[in-house]
């Protein structure tokens, strides 16, 4: 996941590292559980970059993770509607699915990511997306979407952890980022180098594209 983390450099308005491997651990003793691999990934790489942490989802700054409603909590959706985590059930769990708390009833559901690592990775792209000033969007079945992957357009990976197990699906071109909503059937596609980017990128896969 390090390796992916790093790709998404190139797309951030400054590079600013994460907490320190001590800090991790100090507060994993702290709270007496151990962080998954890609929470662990996430926070030592871009804990300090406020378009990831706070762009639509918030996402806590290591100080402020905490254990609430028996779940290790580090995040709200967006407008703090529900709570982001991992209950301590799944924590301990083979697939440590991530959940969202409704305050309602009182209990936890699944958020559609099965994995931390596809969670913290393609909502990390989600997040950096919504900090583009060039954004535009396409209405498209993911079946198409496959087919329009290319030279122009691909997939960060084709590791099924972060493609079939993620109701986000994140994708990359040059100067391009991209998020698939699954559920949605909607792709979001955004770039920090201007609109003709965007508009290049419409030409060249023939489609119509609705600016936000």
């Amino acid at each position: 996941m390090e390796d992916l983390l790093q790709e998404l450099d190139v797309y951030r308005r400054q590079i600013l590292e994460g907490v320190s491997a001590e800090e991790l651990d100090r507060k994993q003793k702290e709270l007496g559980v151990v962080f998954p691999e890609g929470m662990k990934a996430f926070y030592s790489r871009l804990a300090n970059d406020e378009d990831v942490m706070n762009s639509y989802y918030k996402l806590y700054p290591l100080s402020d993770v905490r254990i609430e409603y028996d779940a290790l909590v580090f995040g709200e959706n967006h407008q703090g509607v529900n709570k982001l985590g991992i209950t301590l059930k799944h924590l301990n769990s083979p697939y440590q699915s991530m959940s969202f708390y409704d305050f309602e009833t009182k209990k936890w559901y699944s958020n559609g990511f099965m994995f931390p690592e596809s969670f913290f990775f393609n909502v990390s792209c989600w997040q950096l997306i919504n900090s583009m000033k060039s954004v535009a969007k396409l209405s498209i079945p993911y079946k198409e979407l496959q087919k329009m992957m290319c030279d122009r357009l691909s997939y960060f990976t084709d590791n099924p952890k972060y493609l079939h197990s993620s109701r986000i699906v994140s994708v990359h071109g040059e100067k391009v980022l991209g998020s698939y909503f699954m559920e949605d059937e909607e792709l979001y596609v955004g770039t920090r180098f201007g609109d003709d980017v965007l508009n290049d990128l419409e030409e060249e896969l023939n489609v119509d594209l609705d600016w936000l």
